[in-house]
């Protein structure tokens, strides 16, 4: 038994909910079987997931481009959920990638929501809240996951713009590129 399900139930739990979030936004089970859902369920690492599913990704993201759209999973799925799905997105490059992308970034409820599918997007280990490295970390990990996005869509015309734009309307502060 993992010692730190012992010692944190509440982090379990949501653990487990981002794991069941994630699978219901990208059908992982029935394109890549059940080691990917193995994969999203027990990695610290989104990496390893993506790893997991790239034989068959353009399935995966199709599956997840049509999830998307439905508003009741993505709203019911944590940011770190959605982060995870457009991390999938963001392996390879389609047009219909941009919409995908915006679609998800456009339905964060809060600020908070959405600087969270940033950080995540990032793929960057936080330390601990307690950590005094905690609010530098975080803030460098949101820049890093504007600039991701903004540089997967440098070649889709004004797609930054769009980016920039909505951060904006966030009151969230960011470095252009």
């Amino acid at each position: 038994m993992n010692d730190s399900i012992a010692q944190d139930p509440l982090e379990s739990a949501f653990e487990a909910i981002r794991a069941y979030a994630a699978v219901q936004l990208c059908n992982a089970g029935k394109i890549a079987g059940s080691a990917a859902v193995g994969a999203i369920e027990s990695a610290k690492e989104i990496s390893l997931w993506l790893l997991s599913i790239r034989p068959k990704i353009a399935e995966v993201k199709r599956v997840i481009r049509m999830n998307i759209l439905d508003e009741n999973k993505l709203k019911a799925a944590p940011p770190e959920s959605q982060a995870q799905a457009l991390l999938a997105i963001m392996e390879t490059k389609e047009d219909e990638d941009y919409d995908a992308i915006l679609n998800v970034l456009r339905a964060a409820k809060t600020e908070h929501e959405l600087k969270w599918i940033l950080r995540k997007i990032s793929q960057m280990q936080l330390p601990a809240k307690e950590d005094p490295e905690y609010a530098k970390a975080s803030g460098e990990a949101l820049q890093e996951g504007i600039r991701r996005i903004v540089i997967f869509g440098k070649s889709e015309d004004g797609f930054d713009k769009l980016i920039y734009s909505l951060l904006n309307k966030n009151g969230i502060k960011y470095e252009q590129l």
